[in-house]
């Protein structure tokens, strides 16, 4: 693919995306995180505030911060729910997502973001690539319960609202098995770059 390219990076929770982003911007590859904008958008951006608030109820936010506590024991309980905030916060997130990497692509080649619900919010359209890092389950379980703290079924049903590993799979243009080392995996992503970077 000749001129500007836009890489979807995604997987589930405990996957390791974040450790193939963290490379990506190694390689001087700009990064977009669109969970930490959806965040950022949360807090900043007074119309999604509201509708928030108007749907979860005032201990959304504490003090002017996302109560990211409140939100995780009330959502993720409820697919309902998850589907709900998703519809709320998605749009705006995709929106200023777009602005961003297209700014970028105005000095560089080539721009990535990273984003656990790319299939979930529809936005595959806006890359040329969707890179899917996946892992054995007990693996991800793993590597959650060790960094986050959360319990083995607290990991399970975060992972039960996301879109199944297979699905993923099947509909990423490439796929990173995360099972052995970090050295591995970035061998394998610098292959990867090369590959897409003289197409």
């Amino acid at each position: 693919m000749s001129g500007k390219i836009k890489i979807g990076l995604t997987g589930g929770i405990g996957s390791g995306k974040s450790t193939v982003a963290d490379f990506l911007r190694k390689k001087g590859i700009k990064v977009f995180d669109a969970d930490k904008l959806a965040k950022e958008l949360m807090t900043s951006d007074e119309e999604l505030k509201l509708e928030l608030i108007k749907e979860f109820g005032e201990k959304t936010f504490s003090g002017g911060e996302l109560n990211r506590e409140y939100l995780a024991n009330t959502i993720f309980v409820n697919p309902a729910k998850v589907e709900k905030i998703n519809s709320i916060v998605h749009p705006a997130v995709k929106n200023k997502l777009t602005f961003l990497m297209n700014r970028e692509l105005e000095k560089s080649n080539l721009v990535a973001a990273e984003a656990a619900l790319i299939f979930e919010s529809d936005m595959t359209e806006m890359f040329d690539y969707i890179w899917v890092v996946t892992a054995d389950e007990e693996i991800r379980i793993k590597r959650v319960m060790e960094r986050s703290g959360l319990s083995r079924e607290e990991i399970i049903k975060r992972m039960e609202n996301q879109i199944p590993e297979k699905e993923k799979i099947s509909r990423a243009d490439f796929v990173f098995y995360n099972n052995d080392s970090i050295e591995k995996l970035e061998e394998n992503v610098s292959f990867m770059l090369s590959i897409i970077q003289k197409i």
